[in-house]
């Protein structure tokens, strides 16, 4: 696991990091009490997937400072849609669709009534709407955002993804969403992309060709949309 969350920290440039946590900490207790920006600093200078090391001869894993925590966060449902699917392999399952919520999904084989599966991307602004649609047979479906919506169907940033490059939060209120052939993949770029910039997105989308983006930025109130597919790009 911790190889393969390496492997991706490179592949995104910085942007999928497992050792954010301190930051996320550090913003939650600034809104209380006021944390320095110099910590703010500290932190970034230290924290990084670069400051772990793997030894794959010992099986050991060494972290370069204190400052250091593992949150596997951003991988945990990847993971876990990939075990499901493989005891679906092992009982010989041929068509399935397995959401863990709304923000992870696989899928295997045919709807019953159809030849693929239809999943819909709510639009969080009309209620019980989609404002795009995959069509899967067999793959997953990932959604990360930075917002959640109260009780009147209003959005609010929550302010829990950071961006790793600035250690500040992610203002504009988004999702991406990420249709890839591995759970893993879709559940970890879901996450990155919601930080890099579009040429970046489009340069690691040429690494992973069935990978198909949809990002919606809610920021004006309306929900504006972005899609990059190997077929087009608007």
């Amino acid at each position: 696991i911790l190889e393969s969350c390496l492997d991706f920290y490179e592949l995104t440039e910085g942007a999928f990091d497992i050792t954010l946590r301190p930051l996320m900490q550090y913003w939650k207790n600034k809104q209380t009490n006021g944390e320095s920006d110099l910590q703010l600093y500290e932190l970034l200078d230290n924290l990084g997937s670069k400051q772990i090391v793997l030894n794959e001869k010992d099986q050991t894993v060494f972290l370069k400072n204190e400052k250091v925590e593992i949150d596997l966060g951003g991988f945990g449902k990847g993971y876990g849609l990939v075990t499901v699917h493989k005891l679906f392999q092992d009982f010989e399952v041929k068509n399935a669709f397995l959401s863990f919520g709304e923000s992870s999904i696989l899928t295997l084989g045919c709807h019953p009534a159809g030849d693929h599966w239809i999943i819909g991307l709510n639009d969080y602004t009309s209620p019980g709407q989609s404002v795009y649609s995959f069509s899967l047979n067999e793959g997953s479906v990932s959604t990360s955002s930075n917002f959640y919506v109260d009780d009147h169907g209003k959005l609010h940033n929550h302010r829990h993804v950071i961006n790793p490059f600035t250690g500040y939060p992610v203002e504009d209120i988004v999702t991406v969403s990420v249709r890839a052939d591995s759970p893993v993949t879709a559940e970890i770029l879901s996450t990155a992309f919601l930080v890099l910039a579009d040429e970046t997105i489009e340069s690691i989308r040429e690494d992973i060709p069935e990978c198909e983006i949809v990002r919606i930025n809610y920021t004006t109130g309306q929900p504006e949309i972005q899609i990059l597919t190997n077929q087009q790009n608007t």
